[in-house]
């Protein structure tokens, strides 16, 4: 379950920087 957080918050990230851009 932790690798699937992690993996998660990855995209997260990038879903947050994709919308900044």
């Amino acid at each position: 379950l932790a690798g699937i957080s992690v993996l998660e918050g990855i995209l997260l990230a990038q879903l947050q920087i994709a919308l900044s851009l």
